[in-house]
C-alpha cells in the first residue's frame, strides 16, 4: 500500500496481530477518479487452528471488491505454495474460480 500512495505511513512490521487489522487509504488515479486500497490481511504459516476463523473474517472485505491484487514476495522459495494456500482459502469460502478469473490480479 505504501508503494502504491508514495508515502510511508502503513505500518509494514512482522507482527501476528497486525494483520487482523484492515487499513483502508484513499487515492486519485491519473484519469481523476478516485478510489480505495484496502490492505485486509498477510497470510500465516502454521497459524494455530483457533485462529484460522479470526483471518478468514477479514478476507470478507473482499466481497464488495472491483479489483482484487494479490500481492506476494517471488523471491521466496515458497511463493508457489503460498499462491495455492491463498487460492484455496479463498475458494473455501466461496471466491471460485469465477471471482479469481474476473477480480483478481
Amino acid at each position: 500500500m505504501n508503494a502504491f500512495m508514495k508515502k510511508n505511513e502503513v505500518q509494514s512490521k512482522d507482527l501476528l496481530f497486525q494483520t487482523l487489522h484492515t487499513t483502508t487509504r484513499s487515492i486519485v488515479l491519473p484519469s481523476g477518479s478516485r478510489v480505495s486500497l484496502l490492505d485486509t490481511i498477510g497470510f500465516i504459516t502454521n497459524l494455530p487452528v483457533e485462529m484460522v476463523e479470526c483471518f478468514k473474517s477479514t478476507l470478507q472485505e473482499i466481497a464488495h471488491a472491483d479489483l482484487v491484487i494479490h500481492m506476494r514476495d517471488c523471491h521466496h522459495p515458497h511463493h508457489v505454495l503460498q499462491k495455492h494456500s491463498v487460492l484455496t482459502i479463498l475458494e473455501e469460502m466461496g471466491f471460485g474460480k469465477a471471482f479469481q478469473e474476473e477480480r483478481m490480479l
